[in-house]
């Protein structure tokens, strides 16, 4: 064997290992994405109905949690969407894959949604205004 053809070997190895953990990264980061949404969409109703029972008018960010938490359902399916066209596609190796960077970012928007929701939902509990 040439050193070629082992270097060719090595290379499309890294490669399939390379795409491998692209898929399962994509996998993950739905699925996370998808339970911090529905954990927000089960909590939420939960809060609304501890709210009405103090009787005083929630503070500006519950509100706007309130009223906005509905279509929060956007993100999984960006996601998933973005995730199946990474999956598909063949551009995966190189280096500025805009797709990858927009589903870490979607990542980190639920990150985000989850800690203001806590602060915004337990605020007047707590007392915060």
């Amino acid at each position: 064997m040439s050193f070629y053809v082992l270097m060719n070997n090595s290379m499309n190895f890294f490669k399939k290992i390379k795409r491998t953990l692209i898929f399962t990264a994509c996998v993950v980061i739905t699925v996370i994405i998808f339970l911090i949404i529905l954990k927000i969409n089960i909590t939420i109703p939960e809060f609304i109905d501890l709210l009405h029972d103090f009787g005083e008018p929630p503070p500006i960010l519950t509100k706007i949690i309130i009223y906005t938490y509905q279509y929060w359902v956007i993100l999984p399916i960006f996601a998933l969407i973005t995730s199946i066209y990474i999956i598909v596609s063949k551009e995966v190796f190189s280096k500025n894959y805009r797709p990858l960077w927009f589903l870490l970012s979607l990542l980190l928007i639920a990150i985000i949604l989850i800690i203001l929701t806590v602060v915004g939902m337990y605020a007047p509990i707590i007392g915060l205004e």
